[in-house]
């Protein structure tokens, strides 16, 4: 295991370490937890120092329970890299020893078959390093794994079916990477510098980029809001162009403002609908004068009014705040249905919108996509699929929604094409299958 330095490295005509990177073999960790394990009288093993770090990475990149927690749950195999029980125990107790992670009282012990267990990481002030593995893989532990049902089976043979641009990809990784690497520090809360979690969000990013590379991963639908989830999901919106079905142009078909307008459609808000579907996306446009935005660019603004009318919309109920406010006053029918529907379990909301768009996009376009044979990937309220394909999938779109609608006039929705352009020049047809070997996708 060794210190990987950008500054000397990065910039190499070869882009060895992109794929250092895609062999699962670079990683983001605290420079304190690198001194800690690689320091000489500690006598441990490479592989042992090594399952360290991966172990850090993967509670470090795990989610909440929820949002005001500090608990992380986190099943067993996660942290399946190659290594036994009793060697994943020890590297547990190294890293709550060291002080970088917390357990639960009484629950010091691991124990392989206990499905879940909560793990809190002590923040770490270190500046985060990259390190190269010698050993161990983050690829030990992506398990494949595609959940029993039709919108899950197809999907998983479409992603074997994705062809890489390797060029694409790598030259992708290299300004990804540098962007983390360049990232500037950030504050918050009580005047603590809080360093901005680049290992979080390169191993984050990495993770679901790995699994489509290697045909590996988990394909599942949400246990609450029936979503379906898969590497291509979660995986960074840039990385997209890297990847289509043998070599086509693809295309995203994509609801605009899907959640409010949504919700506008159940509601019966008119005003709220036409709002969402115009073409200046008056909406967020609203919700943006709402909370003052100013400085930033379009996308960036837009982004963070989307944020905030989720929290909202689904969080608990805040009558005051700026976005509630403006709810109130111009989309009063909507925001009278939103505290309706918050009355008990407030969670019990935002599962019902992602039921609700898990039927119309996940049951009835996907699977209609599935019976013609139009190859394609969802991306909860878009679709991933073939240019000359991008007419049809409309259709299919648009008749779901006629279908799907609390009125007979069905559910109203601006559906907007998002086209995928790869800016990178030089690719071969050769070079797009020498990532992976075709004929080792498993069954």
């Amino acid at each position: 295991m060794k210190i990987v330095s950008l500054a000397d490295d990065w910039a190499t005509a070869d882009f060895e370490l992109e794929r250092k990177f895609l062999e699962g073999r670079l990683l983001f960790v605290p420079q304190d937890l690198v001194e800690k394990v690689d320091f000489p009288y500690t006598g441990m093993r490479v592989e042992r120092k090594e399952l360290i770090c991966l172990i850090w990475a993967v509670i470090n990149s795990a989610p909440k329970e929820h949002k005001r927690s500090k608990w992380k749950r986190i099943h067993h195999n996660s942290f399946n890299f190659n290594a036994s029980t009793s060697t994943v125990r020890r590297a547990l107790k190294d890293l709550v020893a060291e002080g970088f992670v917390d357990v639960p009282p009484g629950k010091q012990s691991y124990k392989k078959g206990e499905r879940s267990r909560s793990f809190h990481l002590v923040p770490n002030k270190s500046d985060p390093v990259l390190v190269e593995l010698e050993t161990k893989s983050v690829l030990d532990g992506i398990q494949r794994f595609t959940q029993n049902d039709d919108a899950c089976h197809y999907t998983r043979r479409c992603l074997d079916e994705l062809v890489i641009d390797v060029n694409a990809l790598e030259r992708q990784l290299r300004s990804t990477i540098s962007n983390y690497q360049n990232a500037e520090t950030k504050n918050k809360g009580k005047g603590k510098g809080k360093k901005l979690s680049k290992e979080r969000s390169l191993f984050t990013f990495g993770l679901p980029l790995l699994a489509l590379c290697h045909k590996c991963g988990r394909v599942i639908r949400g246990p609450k809001g029936n979503r379906l989830y898969s590497p291509f999901t979660r995986v960074k919106k840039d990385f997209r162009h890297c990847f289509s079905f043998g070599g086509d142009e693809m295309t995203i078909w994509d609801a605009q403002a899907a959640q409010p307008c949504l919700t506008a459609n159940l509601s019966g808000d008119q005003l709220m609908v036409e709002d969402c579907c115009s073409d200046n996306d008056t909406f967020y446009k609203n919700v943006e004068r709402a909370l003052q935005f100013t400085g930033e660019g379009p996308a960036e603004r837009r982004k963070k009014a989307k944020k905030r009318y989720c929290s909202y919309a689904y969080d608990k109920e805040r009558p005051n705040s700026p976005v509630g406010q403006m709810m109130e006053e111009r989309y009063e029918t909507a925001a009278k249905y939103i505290r309706s529907k918050k009355t008990g379990n407030y969670r019990e909301f935002s599962w019902a919108q992602q039921q609700e768009e898990a039927a119309i996009f996940i049951d009835r376009v996907y699977q209609k996509m599935s019976d013609e044979g139009l190859r394609g990937l969802t991306l909860h309220d878009g679709i991933f699929c073939r240019k000359e394909d991008r007419q049809r999938v409309r259709e299919i779109i648009e008749t779901a929604l006629a279908e799907a609608g609390p009125s007979r006039e069905g559910y109203k929705m601006k559906i907007k094409e998002e086209q995928i352009t790869n800016n990178h020049t030089g690719q071969t047809k050769e070079k797009q299958h020498t990532l992976y070997d075709d004929t080792s996708v498993p069954e």
